[in-house]
């Protein structure tokens, strides 16, 4: 049986450094979406989910999910862990790619490699090197893990 496979995009506006800086534009267009259609260029995994928080000031997020034809999980403001496994759960993934809001140069085929390889030789952790790619530094996770 084939392993459920999904990219977790975790974002959320209440940053502190930058507030909103999900949704700042770049060519008209807001960082959160540049980053979904980069995504959506991952060709190993079955869904892309948008994990962010339940409060109300991510609700725009949602919708930008919604816009995207994306799915999304929303959960704990501070346990982004607790909203990875929370989107797991509900979506049946088995293993998930997490590429964080603010990752504008996570490259898709690397996050391709990275899915290979744990289909290859199944692990728990994955962590593709942060000094390959600056701006890109995911992790792919077992859910069993």
């Amino acid at each position: 049986m084939n392993p459920k496979i999904a990219c977790f995009i975790t974002v959320r506006t209440s940053s502190t450094r930058l507030p909103h800086k999900a949704l700042l534009p770049i060519r008209g267009k807001p960082t959160i979406e540049h980053l979904i259609d980069r995504t959506k260029l991952v060709k190993n995994a079955q869904r892309i989910i948008l994990c962010t928080s339940d409060q109300k000031e991510d609700n725009v997020l949602e919708k930008i999910a919604q816009k995207k034809r994306i799915n999304y999980f929303r959960g704990s403001l501070e346990d982004k862990l607790d909203r990875w496994l929370g989107a797991a759960k509900k979506f049946n993934i088995d293993y998930f790619v997490t590429v964080d809001g603010d990752d504008l140069f996570a490259d898709p085929y690397l996050i391709d490699l990275a899915i290979k390889q744990m289909q290859e030789k199944p692990c728990d952790f994955l962590k593709i090197p942060d000094d390959l790619v600056c701006g890109g530094a995911e992790f792919c996770i077992s859910t069993s893990a």
